[in-house]
Order: C-alpha cells, then sequence, then structure tokens
C-alpha cells in the first residue's frame, strides 16, 4: 500500500491537485518566514516603547498583518 495516493484512489502517485496543494503552502510558510525575519529586524533597530511608526516596507508594505495572511495561505493550500 503506497502512501501517496491521487485524490480519486486510483494510483499510487500524487494528483495535480496535490502539487498545486503543496504549492501554495508553501508560498504561505514562505511569506510567514520572511514577514518574522523582517520584524525581527526593524525591532532590532527600534527600541521597544519608542517607535513611532508602524513596519511599511518588505512584505509589510502590502499586508499590515502578512502572518495571519501567510497562515491563512496556508490553511488554503492544505
Amino acid at each position: 500500500m503506497a502512501i501517496w495516493k491521487s485524490h480519486t484512489g486510483s494510483g499510487d502517485h500524487l494528483s495535480l491537485v496535490s502539487f498545486v496543494g503543496v504549492a501554495v503552502w508553501a508560498v504561505g510558510l514562505t511569506c510567514e518566514h520572511v514577514a518574522d525575519m523582517q520584524k525581527t529586524l526593524w525591532n532590532a533597530k527600534n527600541k521597544s516603547g519608542k517607535q513611532k511608526e508602524w513596519i511599511t516596507t518588505g512584505i509589510w508594505y502590502y499586508s499590515r498583518h502578512p502572518n495571519f495572511l501567510g497562515e491563512n495561505v496556508n490553511q488554503f493550500g492544505i
């Protein structure tokens, strides 16, 4: 019995839907990772309590909450 089966259960291979799902999941994980790294670098430059602005560079330019965006993309891929 193979671990990987197509969504129709007719073969021992990954289906196109599986590959697309994994790709979407990977995009979401990458989005979360990049957002975490950018926020860590930004926090290192700006002392806590002295921050007068919100991070608006990198992926944070496109989304105010890229971590949540990445998590939602992960779940969609699954």
